[in-house]
Protein backbone atom coordinates (compact mmCIF):
# COMPACT_ATOMS: atom_id res chain seq x y z
CA UNK A 1 0.00 0.00 0.00
CA UNK A 2 3.03 2.31 -0.15
CA UNK A 3 1.89 3.59 -3.53
CA UNK A 4 -1.43 4.60 -1.98
CA UNK A 5 0.31 7.14 0.25
CA UNK A 6 2.53 8.36 -2.58
CA UNK A 7 -0.57 8.84 -4.73
CA UNK A 8 -2.32 10.69 -1.91
CA UNK A 9 0.56 13.14 -1.46
CA UNK A 10 0.93 13.66 -5.21
CA UNK A 11 -2.83 14.18 -5.71
CA UNK A 12 -2.96 16.69 -2.84
CA UNK A 13 -0.08 18.62 -4.40
CA UNK A 14 -1.56 18.91 -7.89
CA UNK A 15 -5.05 19.66 -6.52
CA UNK A 16 -4.21 22.28 -3.89
CA UNK A 17 -0.98 23.99 -5.02
CA UNK A 18 -1.91 27.64 -5.73
CA UNK A 19 -5.57 26.59 -5.78
CA UNK A 20 -6.89 29.94 -4.60
CA UNK A 21 -4.63 32.18 -6.67
CA UNK A 22 -6.97 32.23 -9.67
CA UNK A 23 -10.04 34.40 -9.20
CA UNK A 24 -13.55 33.27 -10.07
CA UNK A 25 -14.00 34.73 -13.52
CA UNK A 26 -16.18 32.37 -15.55
CA UNK A 27 -19.95 32.41 -15.40
CA UNK A 28 -20.20 28.68 -14.69
CA UNK A 29 -17.84 28.80 -11.71
CA UNK A 30 -19.64 31.86 -10.39
CA UNK A 31 -22.93 29.96 -10.72
CA UNK A 32 -21.58 27.37 -8.26
CA UNK A 33 -19.71 29.57 -5.78
CA UNK A 34 -22.24 32.42 -5.45
CA UNK A 35 -25.41 30.36 -4.68
CA UNK A 36 -23.57 28.52 -1.89
CA UNK A 37 -22.61 31.84 -0.29
CA UNK A 38 -26.18 33.10 -0.64
CA UNK A 39 -27.46 29.94 1.06
CA UNK A 40 -25.37 30.77 4.11
CA UNK A 41 -26.52 34.39 4.15
CA UNK A 42 -30.21 33.59 3.69
CA UNK A 43 -30.39 30.33 5.65
CA UNK A 44 -32.44 28.75 2.83
CA UNK A 45 -30.76 25.46 1.82
CA UNK A 46 -33.65 24.18 -0.31
CA UNK A 47 -33.97 26.74 -3.11
CA UNK A 48 -30.60 28.02 -4.40
CA UNK A 49 -30.46 31.67 -5.41
CA UNK A 50 -28.14 33.67 -7.64
CA UNK A 51 -28.07 37.41 -7.08
CA UNK A 52 -31.18 36.98 -4.93
CA UNK A 53 -33.22 35.22 -7.63
CA UNK A 54 -34.18 31.53 -7.65
CA UNK A 55 -31.61 29.45 -9.49
CA UNK A 56 -32.75 25.88 -10.09
CA UNK A 57 -30.73 25.00 -13.18
CA UNK A 58 -28.84 22.41 -11.11
CA UNK A 59 -29.68 20.41 -7.95
CA UNK A 60 -28.14 21.64 -4.71
CA UNK A 61 -25.62 19.02 -3.53
CA UNK A 62 -22.57 20.94 -4.78
CA UNK A 63 -23.94 24.14 -3.24
CA UNK A 64 -24.35 22.31 0.08
CA UNK A 65 -20.77 21.04 0.05
CA UNK A 66 -19.32 24.43 -0.92
CA UNK A 67 -21.43 26.11 1.77
CA UNK A 68 -20.06 23.55 4.21
CA UNK A 69 -16.51 24.47 3.18
CA UNK A 70 -17.34 28.15 3.71
CA UNK A 71 -18.77 27.37 7.15
CA UNK A 72 -15.91 25.13 8.30
CA UNK A 73 -13.18 27.52 7.17
CA UNK A 74 -15.01 30.67 8.19
CA UNK A 75 -14.26 32.39 4.87
CA UNK A 76 -15.95 32.77 1.48
CA UNK A 77 -13.16 32.81 -1.09
CA UNK A 78 -12.22 31.23 -4.39
CA UNK A 79 -10.01 28.78 -2.48
CA UNK A 80 -12.74 27.55 -0.13
CA UNK A 81 -15.24 27.33 -3.01
CA UNK A 82 -12.91 24.90 -4.80
CA UNK A 83 -12.19 22.61 -1.85
CA UNK A 84 -15.04 20.14 -2.64
CA UNK A 85 -13.88 19.72 -6.25
CA UNK A 86 -10.24 19.30 -5.23
CA UNK A 87 -11.13 16.70 -2.59
CA UNK A 88 -13.35 14.88 -5.09
CA UNK A 89 -10.47 14.70 -7.55
CA UNK A 90 -8.19 13.23 -4.90
CA UNK A 91 -10.84 10.67 -3.88
CA UNK A 92 -11.46 9.79 -7.54
CA UNK A 93 -7.79 8.92 -8.11
CA UNK A 94 -7.64 6.88 -4.89
CA UNK A 95 -10.92 5.10 -5.68
CA UNK A 96 -9.79 4.22 -9.21
CA UNK A 97 -6.57 2.73 -7.81
CA UNK A 98 -8.30 0.70 -5.11
CA UNK A 99 -11.14 -0.52 -7.34
CA UNK A 100 -9.05 -1.63 -10.31
CA UNK A 101 -5.94 -3.09 -8.63
CA UNK A 102 -7.52 -6.50 -7.94
CA UNK A 103 -8.80 -7.20 -11.47
CA UNK A 104 -6.48 -5.18 -13.67
CA UNK A 105 -3.30 -5.63 -11.63
CA UNK A 106 -1.20 -3.36 -9.45
CA UNK A 107 0.66 -1.56 -12.24
CA UNK A 108 -2.42 -0.95 -14.39
CA UNK A 109 -4.25 0.50 -11.36
CA UNK A 110 -1.28 2.73 -10.57
CA UNK A 111 -1.18 4.10 -14.09
CA UNK A 112 -4.93 4.67 -14.12
CA UNK A 113 -4.79 6.74 -10.94
CA UNK A 114 -1.71 8.64 -12.07
CA UNK A 115 -3.07 9.53 -15.51
CA UNK A 116 -6.27 10.80 -13.89
CA UNK A 117 -4.39 13.48 -11.93
CA UNK A 118 -1.91 14.13 -14.74
CA UNK A 119 -4.38 14.76 -17.58
CA UNK A 120 -4.81 18.45 -18.48
CA UNK A 121 -8.59 18.59 -18.66
CA UNK A 122 -9.25 16.42 -15.60
CA UNK A 123 -6.80 18.43 -13.49
CA UNK A 124 -8.29 21.71 -14.66
CA UNK A 125 -11.79 20.64 -13.57
CA UNK A 126 -10.40 19.47 -10.21
CA UNK A 127 -9.16 22.99 -9.57
CA UNK A 128 -12.46 24.78 -10.27
CA UNK A 129 -15.62 25.12 -8.21
CA UNK A 130 -17.59 23.04 -10.70
CA UNK A 131 -19.93 20.05 -10.67
CA UNK A 132 -17.85 17.94 -13.03
CA UNK A 133 -15.35 16.13 -10.79
CA UNK A 134 -17.75 15.45 -7.87
CA UNK A 135 -20.20 14.12 -10.49
CA UNK A 136 -17.47 11.96 -12.04
CA UNK A 137 -16.58 10.52 -8.63
CA UNK A 138 -20.15 9.61 -7.70
CA UNK A 139 -21.04 8.28 -11.15
CA UNK A 140 -17.86 6.19 -11.21
CA UNK A 141 -18.72 4.65 -7.84
CA UNK A 142 -22.28 3.94 -8.99
CA UNK A 143 -21.07 2.27 -12.22
CA UNK A 144 -18.43 0.04 -10.63
CA UNK A 145 -20.77 -0.73 -7.72
CA UNK A 146 -23.40 -1.92 -10.17
CA UNK A 147 -20.92 -4.11 -12.05
CA UNK A 148 -19.55 -5.78 -8.93
CA UNK A 149 -23.09 -6.28 -7.63
CA UNK A 150 -23.83 -8.17 -10.84
CA UNK A 151 -20.66 -10.26 -10.46
CA UNK A 152 -21.19 -11.02 -6.76
CA UNK A 153 -21.64 -14.70 -5.90
CA UNK A 154 -23.70 -14.22 -2.75
CA UNK A 155 -27.00 -12.44 -2.27
CA UNK A 156 -25.71 -10.45 0.72
CA UNK A 157 -22.71 -9.08 -1.15
CA UNK A 158 -24.83 -8.27 -4.20
CA UNK A 159 -27.40 -6.45 -2.06
CA UNK A 160 -24.71 -4.48 -0.21
CA UNK A 161 -23.04 -3.36 -3.43
CA UNK A 162 -26.41 -2.47 -4.96
CA UNK A 163 -27.20 -0.26 -1.98
CA UNK A 164 -23.80 1.41 -2.29
CA UNK A 165 -24.33 1.96 -6.02
CA UNK A 166 -27.78 3.43 -5.36
CA UNK A 167 -26.40 5.80 -2.73
CA UNK A 168 -23.67 6.99 -5.10
CA UNK A 169 -26.21 7.41 -7.89
CA UNK A 170 -28.45 9.42 -5.57
CA UNK A 171 -25.56 11.79 -4.85
CA UNK A 172 -24.89 12.06 -8.60
CA UNK A 173 -28.55 12.88 -9.28
CA UNK A 174 -28.41 15.58 -6.58
CA UNK A 175 -25.44 17.00 -8.45
CA UNK A 176 -26.78 17.05 -12.01
CA UNK A 177 -30.28 15.66 -12.25
CA UNK A 178 -31.00 12.62 -14.46
CA UNK A 179 -27.80 12.76 -16.54
CA UNK A 180 -25.94 10.10 -14.46
CA UNK A 181 -28.69 7.59 -15.30
CA UNK A 182 -27.29 7.40 -18.85
CA UNK A 183 -23.84 6.38 -17.59
CA UNK A 184 -25.17 3.77 -15.18
CA UNK A 185 -27.39 2.30 -17.88
CA UNK A 186 -24.40 2.18 -20.25
CA UNK A 187 -22.47 0.24 -17.60
CA UNK A 188 -25.33 -2.25 -17.25
CA UNK A 189 -25.62 -2.69 -21.03
CA UNK A 190 -21.87 -3.14 -21.40
CA UNK A 191 -21.80 -5.77 -18.65
CA UNK A 192 -24.73 -7.74 -20.12
CA UNK A 193 -23.24 -7.77 -23.62
CA UNK A 194 -19.84 -8.97 -22.39
CA UNK A 195 -21.48 -11.73 -20.34
CA UNK A 196 -23.09 -13.16 -23.47
CA UNK A 197 -21.45 -15.88 -25.58
CA UNK A 198 -21.89 -13.82 -28.77
CA UNK A 199 -20.66 -10.48 -27.52
CA UNK A 200 -18.50 -9.98 -30.61
CA UNK A 201 -21.51 -10.24 -32.90
CA UNK A 202 -23.56 -7.96 -30.63
CA UNK A 203 -20.86 -5.28 -30.57
CA UNK A 204 -20.39 -5.36 -34.35
CA UNK A 205 -24.13 -4.97 -34.96
CA UNK A 206 -24.44 -2.17 -32.42
CA UNK A 207 -21.40 -0.32 -33.82
CA UNK A 208 -22.81 -0.47 -37.37
CA UNK A 209 -26.09 1.07 -36.26
CA UNK A 210 -24.24 3.63 -34.14
CA UNK A 211 -22.45 4.77 -37.29
CA UNK A 212 -25.83 5.12 -38.98
CA UNK A 213 -27.05 7.16 -36.01
CA UNK A 214 -23.95 9.34 -36.36
CA UNK A 215 -24.80 10.03 -39.99
CA UNK A 216 -28.31 11.04 -38.94
CA UNK A 217 -26.80 13.29 -36.28
CA UNK A 218 -24.77 15.08 -38.95
CA UNK A 219 -28.02 15.79 -40.80
CA UNK A 220 -29.49 17.12 -37.55
CA UNK A 221 -26.79 19.77 -37.45
CA UNK A 222 -28.44 21.42 -40.46
CA UNK A 223 -32.05 20.27 -40.13
CA UNK A 224 -32.85 19.80 -36.42
CA UNK A 225 -36.10 18.15 -35.37
CA UNK A 226 -37.83 18.28 -31.94
CA UNK A 227 -37.22 14.52 -31.50
CA UNK A 228 -33.66 13.24 -30.75
CA UNK A 229 -33.77 10.39 -33.29
CA UNK A 230 -29.95 9.71 -33.27
CA UNK A 231 -29.94 9.38 -29.47
CA UNK A 232 -32.99 7.13 -29.46
CA UNK A 233 -31.48 4.99 -32.23
CA UNK A 234 -28.19 4.47 -30.38
CA UNK A 235 -29.87 3.69 -27.07
CA UNK A 236 -32.39 1.38 -28.74
CA UNK A 237 -29.88 -0.69 -30.72
CA UNK A 238 -27.51 -1.19 -27.78
CA UNK A 239 -30.35 -2.20 -25.45
CA UNK A 240 -31.68 -4.56 -28.13
CA UNK A 241 -28.25 -6.17 -28.59
CA UNK A 242 -27.89 -6.55 -24.83
CA UNK A 243 -31.29 -8.22 -24.61
CA UNK A 244 -30.80 -10.39 -27.71
CA UNK A 245 -27.21 -11.54 -27.24
CA UNK A 246 -26.32 -10.72 -23.64
CA UNK A 247 -25.98 -12.89 -20.55
CA UNK A 248 -27.27 -12.38 -17.03
CA UNK A 249 -30.00 -10.09 -18.29
CA UNK A 250 -32.47 -10.70 -15.49
CA UNK A 251 -30.02 -10.24 -12.61
CA UNK A 252 -28.45 -7.15 -14.14
CA UNK A 253 -31.87 -5.67 -14.95
CA UNK A 254 -33.07 -6.13 -11.38
CA UNK A 255 -29.90 -4.62 -9.93
CA UNK A 256 -30.06 -1.71 -12.38
CA UNK A 257 -33.70 -1.09 -11.52
CA UNK A 258 -33.06 -1.14 -7.78
CA UNK A 259 -30.04 1.14 -8.17
CA UNK A 260 -32.04 3.69 -10.16
CA UNK A 261 -34.99 3.55 -7.73
CA UNK A 262 -32.64 4.10 -4.78
CA UNK A 263 -30.89 6.97 -6.54
CA UNK A 264 -34.15 8.71 -7.34
CA UNK A 265 -35.47 8.05 -3.83
CA UNK A 266 -32.45 9.78 -2.29
CA UNK A 267 -33.02 12.87 -4.43
CA UNK A 268 -36.82 12.77 -4.03
CA UNK A 269 -37.13 14.68 -0.73
CA UNK A 270 -35.39 17.72 -2.16
CA UNK A 271 -37.47 17.45 -5.34
CA UNK A 272 -40.67 17.29 -3.29
CA UNK A 273 -39.66 20.36 -1.30
CA UNK A 274 -38.97 22.29 -4.52
CA UNK A 275 -42.27 21.13 -6.02
CA UNK A 276 -44.12 22.33 -2.93
CA UNK A 277 -42.52 25.77 -3.07
CA UNK A 278 -42.40 26.57 -6.78
CA UNK A 279 -45.27 24.50 -8.23
CA UNK A 280 -45.58 21.80 -10.87
CA UNK A 281 -45.58 24.15 -13.85
CA UNK A 282 -42.21 25.62 -12.90
CA UNK A 283 -40.73 22.15 -12.38
CA UNK A 284 -42.04 21.03 -15.77
CA UNK A 285 -40.54 24.10 -17.40
CA UNK A 286 -37.16 23.43 -15.78
CA UNK A 287 -37.13 19.77 -16.81
CA UNK A 288 -38.08 20.62 -20.38
CA UNK A 289 -35.50 23.39 -20.68
CA UNK A 290 -32.59 21.80 -18.81
CA UNK A 291 -33.02 18.15 -19.89
CA UNK A 292 -35.39 17.43 -22.78
CA UNK A 293 -34.60 20.33 -25.12
CA UNK A 294 -30.85 19.99 -24.63
CA UNK A 295 -30.89 16.57 -26.28
CA UNK A 296 -31.66 18.12 -29.68
CA UNK A 297 -30.92 21.86 -29.31
CA UNK A 298 -27.41 23.25 -28.90
CA UNK A 299 -26.40 26.79 -28.10
CA UNK A 300 -23.71 28.62 -30.02
CA UNK A 301 -21.25 27.89 -27.23
CA UNK A 302 -21.68 24.13 -26.93
CA UNK A 303 -22.56 23.09 -30.48
CA UNK A 304 -20.46 20.35 -32.05
CA UNK A 305 -20.51 17.58 -34.65
CA UNK A 306 -20.97 13.87 -33.76
CA UNK A 307 -17.18 13.27 -33.82
CA UNK A 308 -16.53 16.10 -31.37
CA UNK A 309 -15.35 13.83 -28.54
CA UNK A 310 -13.53 11.32 -30.71
CA UNK A 311 -10.96 13.76 -32.02
CA UNK A 312 -10.95 16.08 -29.00
CA UNK A 313 -10.46 13.67 -26.10
CA UNK A 314 -6.94 12.55 -27.13
CA UNK A 315 -5.77 16.16 -26.80
CA UNK A 316 -7.83 16.90 -23.68
CA UNK A 317 -6.16 13.93 -21.96
CA UNK A 318 -2.73 14.34 -23.58
CA UNK A 319 -0.18 12.87 -23.52
CA UNK A 320 -1.99 9.78 -22.21
CA UNK A 321 -4.98 10.41 -24.44
CA UNK A 322 -2.78 9.89 -27.48
CA UNK A 323 -2.89 6.17 -26.63
CA UNK A 324 -6.69 6.01 -26.93
CA UNK A 325 -6.49 4.56 -30.49
CA UNK A 326 -5.00 1.45 -28.83
CA UNK A 327 -8.49 0.64 -27.54
CA UNK A 328 -9.41 -0.48 -31.07
CA UNK A 329 -6.66 -3.13 -31.08
CA UNK A 330 -8.07 -6.65 -31.44
CA UNK A 331 -4.91 -8.07 -29.90
CA UNK A 332 -5.36 -5.98 -26.78
CA UNK A 333 -9.06 -6.88 -26.62
CA UNK A 334 -8.33 -10.62 -26.67
CA UNK A 335 -5.45 -10.70 -24.19
CA UNK A 336 -6.60 -8.22 -21.55
CA UNK A 337 -8.68 -9.12 -18.46
CA UNK A 338 -12.46 -8.77 -18.37
CA UNK A 339 -12.37 -5.42 -16.60
CA UNK A 340 -10.39 -4.02 -19.56
CA UNK A 341 -13.12 -5.02 -22.00
CA UNK A 342 -15.81 -3.65 -19.67
CA UNK A 343 -14.04 -0.30 -19.37
CA UNK A 344 -13.43 0.05 -23.10
CA UNK A 345 -16.99 -0.87 -24.02
CA UNK A 346 -18.67 1.17 -21.27
CA UNK A 347 -16.43 4.20 -21.78
CA UNK A 348 -16.88 4.44 -25.52
CA UNK A 349 -20.58 3.56 -25.35
CA UNK A 350 -21.07 6.48 -22.95
CA UNK A 351 -19.22 8.79 -25.31
CA UNK A 352 -21.25 7.53 -28.27
CA UNK A 353 -24.48 8.29 -26.41
CA UNK A 354 -23.38 11.84 -25.63
CA UNK A 355 -22.17 12.28 -29.21
CA UNK A 356 -25.79 11.93 -30.30
CA UNK A 357 -26.87 14.79 -28.02
CA UNK A 358 -26.83 18.23 -29.64
CA UNK A 359 -24.95 20.08 -26.88
CA UNK A 360 -21.33 19.01 -26.48
CA UNK A 361 -18.63 19.93 -24.00
CA UNK A 362 -15.82 17.72 -22.72
CA UNK A 363 -17.10 18.02 -19.17
CA UNK A 364 -20.27 16.18 -20.19
CA UNK A 365 -18.33 12.92 -20.72
CA UNK A 366 -15.93 13.17 -17.78
CA UNK A 367 -17.61 10.23 -15.96
CA UNK A 368 -16.43 8.01 -18.85
CA UNK A 369 -12.80 9.14 -18.54
CA UNK A 370 -11.75 6.88 -15.61
CA UNK A 371 -12.83 3.86 -17.66
CA UNK A 372 -10.94 5.02 -20.74
CA UNK A 373 -7.83 5.66 -18.66
CA UNK A 374 -8.04 2.21 -17.03
CA UNK A 375 -7.67 0.69 -20.49
CA UNK A 376 -4.79 3.07 -21.18
CA UNK A 377 -3.29 2.13 -17.82
CA UNK A 378 -3.31 -1.52 -18.92
CA UNK A 379 -1.35 -0.55 -22.02
CA UNK A 380 1.17 1.45 -20.01
CA UNK A 381 1.60 -1.35 -17.47
CA UNK A 382 2.68 -3.78 -20.20
CA UNK A 383 4.45 -1.42 -22.52
CA UNK A 384 6.92 -4.00 -23.78
CA UNK A 385 4.03 -6.07 -25.11
CA UNK A 386 2.35 -3.00 -26.56
CA UNK A 387 5.48 -2.06 -28.47
CA UNK A 388 4.27 -4.40 -31.18
CA UNK A 389 1.83 -1.61 -31.96
CA UNK A 390 3.52 0.99 -34.15
CA UNK A 391 1.52 3.84 -32.60
CA UNK A 392 2.88 3.07 -29.12
CA UNK A 393 6.47 2.96 -30.36
CA UNK A 394 6.10 6.40 -31.95
CA UNK A 395 4.48 7.78 -28.77
CA UNK A 396 7.28 6.44 -26.60
CA UNK A 397 10.10 7.82 -28.76
CA UNK A 398 8.59 11.26 -29.32
CA UNK A 399 7.31 12.23 -25.86
CA UNK A 400 10.65 12.47 -23.99
CA UNK A 401 11.69 15.22 -26.41
CA UNK A 402 8.37 16.94 -27.10
CA UNK A 403 7.37 17.42 -23.46
CA UNK A 404 10.52 19.31 -22.30
CA UNK A 405 10.46 21.34 -25.50
CA UNK A 406 6.83 22.32 -24.98
CA UNK A 407 7.51 23.16 -21.33
CA UNK A 408 10.49 25.35 -22.21
CA UNK A 409 8.54 27.23 -24.88
CA UNK A 410 5.69 27.66 -22.38
CA UNK A 411 8.07 28.99 -19.74
CA UNK A 412 9.46 31.54 -22.21
CA UNK A 413 5.96 32.73 -23.15
CA UNK A 414 4.90 32.93 -19.51
CA UNK A 415 7.98 34.99 -18.64
CA UNK A 416 7.26 37.42 -21.46
CA UNK A 417 3.53 37.81 -20.86
CA UNK A 418 2.94 37.46 -17.13
CA UNK A 419 4.78 39.76 -14.68
CA UNK A 420 4.87 37.42 -11.69
CA UNK A 421 8.36 36.47 -10.42
CA UNK A 422 6.98 33.66 -8.22
CA UNK A 423 5.33 32.15 -11.30
CA UNK A 424 8.59 32.43 -13.26
CA UNK A 425 10.48 30.56 -10.54
CA UNK A 426 7.91 27.75 -10.46
CA UNK A 427 7.62 27.18 -14.20
CA UNK A 428 11.34 27.49 -14.93
CA UNK A 429 12.11 25.11 -12.08
CA UNK A 430 9.70 22.55 -13.51
CA UNK A 431 10.99 23.03 -17.07
CA UNK A 432 14.60 22.61 -15.90
CA UNK A 433 13.69 19.45 -14.00
CA UNK A 434 12.17 18.03 -17.20
CA UNK A 435 15.33 18.81 -19.17
CA UNK A 436 17.45 17.10 -16.52
CA UNK A 437 15.19 14.05 -16.67
CA UNK A 438 15.54 13.99 -20.46
CA UNK A 439 19.35 14.17 -20.35
CA UNK A 440 19.57 11.50 -17.68
CA UNK A 441 17.41 9.20 -19.77
CA UNK A 442 19.51 9.85 -22.82
CA UNK A 443 22.80 9.02 -21.16
CA UNK A 444 21.46 6.03 -19.22
CA UNK A 445 20.04 4.60 -22.46
CA UNK A 446 17.22 2.89 -20.59
CA UNK A 447 13.54 2.74 -21.33
CA UNK A 448 12.09 4.29 -18.17
CA UNK A 449 8.44 5.19 -18.42
CA UNK A 450 8.54 6.88 -15.02
CA UNK A 451 10.49 9.76 -16.56
CA UNK A 452 7.77 10.30 -19.14
CA UNK A 453 5.22 10.27 -16.31
CA UNK A 454 7.24 12.89 -14.43
CA UNK A 455 7.59 15.06 -17.54
CA UNK A 456 3.89 14.80 -18.32
CA UNK A 457 2.90 15.84 -14.82
CA UNK A 458 5.29 18.80 -14.82
CA UNK A 459 4.02 19.97 -18.22
CA UNK A 460 0.41 19.83 -17.03
CA UNK A 461 1.28 21.73 -13.83
CA UNK A 462 3.07 24.46 -15.80
CA UNK A 463 -0.06 24.95 -17.89
CA UNK A 464 -2.26 25.00 -14.79
CA UNK A 465 -0.07 27.53 -12.97
CA UNK A 466 -0.05 29.86 -15.97
CA UNK A 467 -3.86 29.88 -15.93
CA UNK A 468 -3.95 30.50 -12.16
CA UNK A 469 -1.92 33.68 -12.56
CA UNK A 470 -3.60 34.71 -15.81
CA UNK A 471 -7.10 35.21 -14.40
CA UNK A 472 -6.31 37.75 -11.72
CA UNK A 473 -6.05 41.54 -11.53
CA UNK A 474 -7.23 43.20 -14.71
CA UNK A 475 -8.78 39.96 -15.96
CA UNK A 476 -10.94 39.42 -12.90
CA UNK A 477 -14.26 40.92 -11.72
CA UNK A 478 -13.04 40.87 -8.10
CA UNK A 479 -12.19 44.57 -7.66
CA UNK A 480 -15.31 45.67 -9.54
CA UNK A 481 -17.50 43.41 -7.40
CA UNK A 482 -15.97 44.76 -4.20
CA UNK A 483 -16.59 48.33 -5.40
CA UNK A 484 -20.23 47.53 -6.09
CA UNK A 485 -20.57 46.00 -2.62
CA UNK A 486 -19.14 49.11 -0.94
CA UNK A 487 -21.44 51.37 -2.94
CA UNK A 488 -24.54 49.37 -2.02
CA UNK A 489 -23.55 49.05 1.64
CA UNK A 490 -23.19 52.83 1.84
CA UNK A 491 -26.64 53.50 0.40
CA UNK A 492 -25.80 54.21 -3.25
CA UNK A 493 -27.94 52.84 -6.08
CA UNK A 494 -26.18 50.24 -8.23
CA UNK A 495 -27.89 48.22 -10.96
CA UNK A 496 -26.68 45.84 -13.67
CA UNK A 497 -27.74 44.86 -17.17
CA UNK A 498 -27.95 41.17 -16.20
CA UNK A 499 -26.68 38.77 -13.58
CA UNK A 500 -22.91 38.35 -13.90
CA UNK A 501 -22.17 35.35 -11.62
CA UNK A 502 -18.50 36.15 -10.98
CA UNK A 503 -19.39 39.72 -10.14
CA UNK A 504 -22.22 38.53 -7.89
CA UNK A 505 -19.80 36.30 -5.97
CA UNK A 506 -17.42 39.15 -5.16
CA UNK A 507 -20.16 41.71 -4.59
CA UNK A 508 -21.61 39.44 -1.88
CA UNK A 509 -24.90 41.31 -2.09
CA UNK A 510 -27.83 41.56 -4.49
CA UNK A 511 -27.32 43.90 -7.43
CA UNK A 512 -30.76 44.74 -8.92
CA UNK A 513 -31.10 44.01 -12.63
CA UNK A 514 -32.36 46.77 -14.91
CA UNK A 515 -32.68 45.99 -18.62
CA UNK A 516 -34.70 49.02 -19.77
CA UNK A 517 -32.24 51.39 -21.55
CA UNK A 518 -34.60 54.36 -21.25
CA UNK A 519 -34.88 53.96 -17.50
CA UNK A 520 -31.10 53.58 -17.18
CA UNK A 521 -30.55 56.79 -19.15
CA UNK A 522 -33.16 58.54 -17.03
CA UNK A 523 -31.41 57.47 -13.82
CA UNK A 524 -28.01 58.52 -15.15
CA UNK A 525 -29.41 61.95 -15.99
CA UNK A 526 -31.17 62.29 -12.63
CA UNK A 527 -30.05 64.24 -9.56
CA UNK A 528 -29.41 61.15 -7.37
CA UNK A 529 -26.10 59.25 -7.52
CA UNK A 530 -26.53 56.25 -9.79
CA UNK A 531 -24.15 53.55 -11.03
CA UNK A 532 -24.68 50.88 -13.66
CA UNK A 533 -22.70 47.71 -14.54
CA UNK A 534 -22.86 46.05 -17.93
CA UNK A 535 -20.78 44.55 -20.69
CA UNK A 536 -19.19 47.18 -22.88
CA UNK A 537 -21.27 46.11 -25.89
CA UNK A 538 -24.47 46.67 -23.89
CA UNK A 539 -23.31 50.10 -22.77
CA UNK A 540 -22.42 51.30 -26.25
CA UNK A 541 -25.80 53.00 -26.88
CA UNK A 542 -25.65 54.72 -23.49
CA UNK A 543 -22.09 55.95 -23.90
CA UNK A 544 -22.75 57.18 -27.44
CA UNK A 545 -25.37 59.63 -26.17
CA UNK A 546 -22.61 62.17 -25.61
CA UNK A 547 -23.81 62.99 -22.10
CA UNK A 548 -20.88 64.68 -20.38
CA UNK A 549 -22.17 63.55 -16.99
CA UNK A 550 -21.41 59.89 -17.73
CA UNK A 551 -18.28 58.67 -15.97
CA UNK A 552 -16.82 55.31 -16.86
CA UNK A 553 -14.89 53.14 -14.39
CA UNK A 554 -13.00 49.92 -14.41
CA UNK A 555 -13.10 48.43 -17.85
CA UNK A 556 -12.46 44.81 -16.85
CA UNK A 557 -11.79 42.30 -19.64
CA UNK A 558 -12.21 38.66 -18.64
CA UNK A 559 -13.33 35.51 -20.43
CA UNK A 560 -13.92 37.42 -23.64
CA UNK A 561 -16.17 39.95 -21.93
CA UNK A 562 -15.53 43.50 -20.75
CA UNK A 563 -17.53 44.72 -17.78
CA UNK A 564 -17.81 48.45 -17.31
CA UNK A 565 -19.11 50.49 -14.38
CA UNK A 566 -20.57 53.89 -15.30
CA UNK A 567 -22.13 56.54 -13.10
CA UNK A 568 -23.35 60.12 -12.97
CA UNK A 569 -21.08 60.94 -10.01
CA UNK A 570 -17.43 60.27 -9.27
CA UNK A 571 -16.86 57.27 -7.04
CA UNK A 572 -16.85 58.08 -3.32
CA UNK A 573 -13.56 58.11 -1.41
CA UNK A 574 -14.13 54.64 0.08
CA UNK A 575 -13.84 52.95 -3.33
CA UNK A 576 -10.92 50.61 -3.88
CA UNK A 577 -8.37 52.16 -6.23
CA UNK A 578 -10.90 53.30 -8.79
CA UNK A 579 -9.45 53.68 -12.26
CA UNK A 580 -11.39 56.59 -13.72
CA UNK A 581 -11.56 56.84 -17.46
Amino acid sequence: MRFFWVLLVLACFVAFFELGHRDIVTDTEGMRAAPAAEMLRSGDFVIPTLNGERYLAKPPLLYWTIAGAYKLTGSITALTARIPSALSGILLALAAYLVFRREAGEMAARWTAFTLIASPYVLERMRLAEIDIPLTLMTFLAMVGLRYACLAKTLLRSATLTLAAGAALGAAVLLKGPVPLLFVTAAAVGHVILEGPEHGRAIRLAVIWSVVAGAVAFVYMFYPLPVPIPLLLVCGVWIYCAWRYGGGRLKTGVILGITIVLGIAIAAPWGAAVLHRVGWERVQELFRGEVVERTYVASRINAGDPLYYFYGLPLALAPWGLLLPMHASRLEWRHRPGVYRFCVLTGWLSITIFSMIAGKEYKYVLPAVPFLLLATGCHLSALNLSLRERWVAIWLRALPYLLPLAATVGAVLITRRQPFPSLWISVWGMALAMVVALLYRRYSRRLDLSRIAFMGLMAVMIWQLSRCYLYTGEKSPKALGEECRLLIENGYTVESAKVYPGLAFYAATTIPVEQNPERVQLNLAGPEPYYYVAAQSVLAPLISTGDSNLIRYRSRPFTGNKLVLIGNRPLPDFSLKAATR
